[in-house]
């Protein structure tokens, strides 16, 4: 269970629901059941809005469970609707493999300078493999 989890089981007992009575189901949409059937997804708000994949999208939209939307550093949910209020309040990102990329600011200027040194290269003998190569040799960087 993450962070996230965390605080959306610690928020459902608050609310009333015994510990015995909520299922945890790590990789499950939705994240939690409870003995009365009842299904909560939890979900973590980005800059940006929530992320999902298009298998989990299609089973949210089919389950429509509650869904427990969290700022970064709150305790409880910034709010909690049925997955179809959600979609309509928040943008849903669906990464086409099931990951999301995210990139740090300093890897961001790197891609950036990599794409300058592309457009830019005035021998265009150079290949972009030796181009990706220079920027490792400068800033570093794992080689496979």
């Amino acid at each position: 269970m993450n962070e996230t989890e965390r605080k959306a089981f610690n928020w459902l007992i608050k609310k009333g629901i015994p510990e015995s009575n909520i299922s945890f189901r790590a990789r499950k949409t939705p994240d939690f059941l409870t003995t009365d059937g009842r299904g909560y997804e939890v979900k973590l708000l980005s800059d940006y809005g929530i992320y999902t994949n298009p298998k989990q999208l299609e089973e949210l939209r089919d389950k429509n469970p509650t869904t427990l939307v969290f700022s970064p550093f709150a305790e409880e949910p910034i709010f909690a609707a049925s997955f179809k209020d959600v979609e309509k309040l928040v943008h849903v990102y669906v990464s086409p493999e099931g990951g999301v990329v995210r990139i740090r600011n300093k890897t961001h200027i790197r891609l950036m300078l990599l794409k300058h040194l592309i457009e830019k290269r005035e021998d265009r003998s150079v290949s972009l493999d030796e181009v990706i190569e220079k920027l490792l040799d400068k800033y570093g960087g794992v080689r496979r």
